[in-house]
């Protein structure tokens, strides 16, 4: 089993980024575009967990992976730009985006 949810940042409302920037858990990342990438992956794994009925806690192993507690579900989180990906498995998974631009040859001599 493999499954990917994916959110772009453009869906968060300004006030409501406004208002998470004030709480504990978000105040101290002063990056704008960093600040939406932590309120959506935290927004898409609630809504993962919550589609798919996982009510495990969650982990990071020593190299900083996060992973479910007393779970055979295995999943993993990467951002670029403006998009947040999660990736879920029955095998242990992993997932990488890059925002993608084209290159102008002539410059590059």
């Amino acid at each position: 089993m493999l499954k990917v949810y994916e959110m772009n940042l453009n869906v968060l409302k300004d006030e409501e980024v406004l208002e998470l920037a004030k709480t504990d858990k978000y105040c101290h990342i002063k990056n704008q575009l960093v600040l939406k990438q932590q309120i959506a992956k935290d927004k898409l794994l609630s809504f993962m967990m919550e589609k798919e009925g996982i009510n495990s806690k969650i982990e990071k192993t020593k190299s900083g992976k996060p992973y479910f507690i007393n779970s055979d579900l295995h999943f993993n989180i990467t951002h670029s730009d403006n998009l947040v990906l999660i990736a879920l498995s029955d095998e242990e998974i992993g997932i990488d985006a890059q925002m993608m631009c084209e290159i102008d040859e002539l410059k590059l001599d």
